[in-house]
């Protein structure tokens, strides 16, 4: 990805939170806000951990577009975010993350645009 082009999920989420960006302004067609931003954090860390799924493979810990973020939640994802800014500074705490309960993907996500549960096979 050319540097400067695309604002990482970590990125928006953080200039969102300072009250910087409009989180609506990040997402596809119709749908944007936190939680939007919040469900690719999460697909960026099983990214980082060997684990690729598609755009609209929801699982664990990604809000669904009604829902309110608690608190927690929030500073569950404000911590995220600081991780995935910088990935190579700590392996041990992505894979950490990655195995905090909603983070890693299960092995069932629920297909977004088929409107289905489907399990997934991850390869080793």
């Amino acid at each position: 990805m050319p540097s400067g082009e695309f604002l990482l999920a970590a990125q928006a989420w953080q200039l969102c939170r300072r009250g910087e960006d409009d989180p609506n302004r990040f997402g596809i067609f119709d749908e944007g806000g936190f939680w939007f931003i919040a469900s690719n954090m999460i697909r960026d860390l099983a990214s980082l951990n060997k684990v690729e799924m598609l755009p609209w493979d929801d699982w664990g810990a990604m809000p669904s577009p009604d829902a309110e973020i608690s608190t927690e939640e929030l500073r569950r994802f404000d911590h995220l975010a600081e991780v995935l800014l910088d990935p190579d500074r700590d392996r041990e705490e992505l894979r950490l993350l990655y195995g905090a309960p909603g983070f890693g993907m299960p092995g069932e996500v629920f297909n977004a645009v088929r409107q289905v549960r489907e399990t997934v096979s991850v390869a080793q």
